[in-house]
């Protein structure tokens, strides 16, 4: 019934993550795509209080990656062990 709007949803995803690409170079996949989410959080809640304040109401909802893992990419820039789904 609604799975138009999943399309949209994923096409304007994919457009926003290309635009953004360019300011991953030199970074893992994982990394690119946590910080992608990061970005993504602050610009669907207007403001950005904290890692876990975005974790919690955005990040979460797209990603299973935990909320140390943002911690540790954003500390470093790097990913570790840290299980990205």
């Amino acid at each position: 019934m609604y799975s138009h709007l999943l399309y949209f949803k994923d096409s304007i995803l994919n457009r926003l993550f290309s635009y953004f690409h360019d300011y991953f170079f030199g970074t893992t996949k994982p990394t690119a795509r946590n910080l992608f989410l990061v970005i993504l959080a602050i610009l669907i809640l207007d403001t950005f209080r904290s890692v876990s304040f975005a974790h919690r109401h955005v990040i979460s909802k797209m990603s299973k990656t935990s909320l140390n893992a943002f911690y540790y990419v954003l500390q470093t820039g790097t990913m570790s062990s840290f299980s990205t789904s």
